[in-house]
This record gives structure tokens, sequence and C-alpha cells, in this order.
């Protein structure tokens, strides 16, 4: 952990803007961790492919959690970019207009509309550990 912690929350875009924290205090404070992963960086290596979306996901906790400590472990090549999904049903009904969002999202780290589509029953955006898009009520 750094010396410093900076945190601004966005209440608009429900978006969370951090700096001096690591991957591994992330994963340790996650509350919330994720039962599947879509991954937003094409270069990433590790996951499955899934076909609908032509982006890889990676499915289940204990493979989630396998992930977070090949990330801890700085053993992921390129940007950690993820999103949280329920259920992989709901990966083959996103719409094409959906997926040209997330690949947006993925390419300029930013969105379009509102990241937590309605058909799409996301709660967690990552992008890099140092942009967090949150559907959860924040405490501090």
């Amino acid at each position: 952990m750094a010396d410093f912690i900076y945190v601004h929350i966005d209440n608009i875009s429900n978006a969370v803007l951090t700096q001096g924290f690591s991957t591994a205090d992330f994963h340790q404070a996650i509350v919330h961790r994720p039962k599947n992963l879509l991954l937003l960086d094409p270069s990433n290596e590790r996951g499955e492919y899934e076909a609908h979306t032509a982006m890889k996901t990676i499915r289940g906790k204990q493979a989630v959690d396998n992930y977070f400590q090949a990330v801890d472990k700085k053993r992921v090549v390129g940007t950690n970019k993820w999103i949280d999904f329920t259920d992989v049903m709901m990966l083959k009904e996103l719409t094409p207009t959906e997926i040209s969002e997330l690949l947006y999202f993925g390419h300029m780290k930013t969105h379009l509309h509102s990241p937590f589509f309605i058909s799409y029953k996301i709660t967690l955006l990552i992008l890099n550990y140092k942009t967090i898009y949150l559907r959860f009520t924040i405490v501090i």
C-alpha cells in the first residue's frame, strides 16, 4: 500500500477513480467477489473464447480467484480491463449495440452511455484498477 490513497467518487456515472493501492489490495478488500469475468482486453491470453461477443471469459469462482492471483503476481499480459457477469446466457443475449459499447469502453476507457446496461446485470467494471464503475451503494 502507498503512503497515500486518493479516491474520487463520481455520483453521476458511478465511477470511482483511485490512486495509491495495488491490485492485491483491491482483491483482498472486495466484498462482492465476481463469479464470472468478461475480459475487455483482446490481447489477454487468459480465459475462454466466447463466440457471440468475440471476447474472452473467465467462468467460476475458482477460475476468477486464480485470475486475480495471476494479476497480483503480475502474470497477466496487457491491461487489466474486465466486467463481471452473473449468467453466461446473458452474454449470448447481448445486442450488437451493447457489444459495440463494450468494445468502445475497453478501447477508449470511457463510456458512451451508462456502462450498466438494462439487459446486462453487471455490478462491477474495472479499468486497470484506476477507474472502477460500481452498481453498489458506496458506504464510507
